[in-house]
C-alpha cells in the first residue's frame, strides 16, 4: 500500500465517494426540506377564461330549455348525488391505485380536502398541479 500507484488508485476512489455522499445527502435534504414557492397560491374566481365561456353558453343554453326538461335535468342530477360518506365507503371498498381530483379552486374547496377528505383517504404519494408563473 506504499505504492504511488495505489494511493492515487484510494486517492481516487475516496474522492468519488465523497462525491457520492454529498449528493446522497443534497437528495434527502430537497426530498426532507422541499422549496416552497414564494407567490401564494391565485384566488382568482376564474382561472380558466376557456373553461368559464363554456360554462355560460351551457348555462344559456339550460335557460332556453322549457321548464320540464329543466325539472327533468336537475332530477337527474340530484338523483346521481350521494352523501361523502357513502362514496367514501364505496371508495375504501374499491381497489383504485390511482384517484384524480379535480378541485374548485376556492379556499372552501381547498380547506373541505385537506380537513375533510385527506383525513379520512390514506394517500401513498399527493400529486399536485402547479402552474408555472
Amino acid at each position: 500500500m506504499d505504492s504511488p500507484l495505489a494511493r492515487v488508485i484510494l486517492a481516487i476512489l475516496g474522492g468519488y465517494l465523497i462525491i457520492l455522499l454529498l449528493l446522497s445527502v443534497y437528495d434527502w435534504i430537497s426530498l426532507e426540506y422541499p422549496i416552497r414557492p414564494n407567490r401564494p397560491p391565485s384566488v382568482e374566481r376564474i382561472q380558466h377564461p376557456v373553461h368559464h365561456e363554456e360554462a355560460v353558453n351551457a348555462l344559456r343554453l339550460f335557460f332556453q330549455l322549457p321548464q320540464s326538461e329543466q325539472a327533468a335535468i336537475k332530477e337527474n342530477l340530484e338523483s346521481n348525488l350521494i352523501s361523502m360518506e357513502r362514496w367514501l365507503t364505496h371508495l375504501t371498498r374499491s381497489d383504485y391505485q390511482i384517484l384524480c381530483i379535480g378541485e374548485f379552486h376556492e379556499e372552501s374547496t381547498r380547506n373541505f380536502l385537506a380537513e375533510e377528505f385527506f383525513a379520512k383517504v390514506r394517500a401513498d404519494t399527493l400529486m399536485l398541479e402547479a402552474t408555472p408563473g
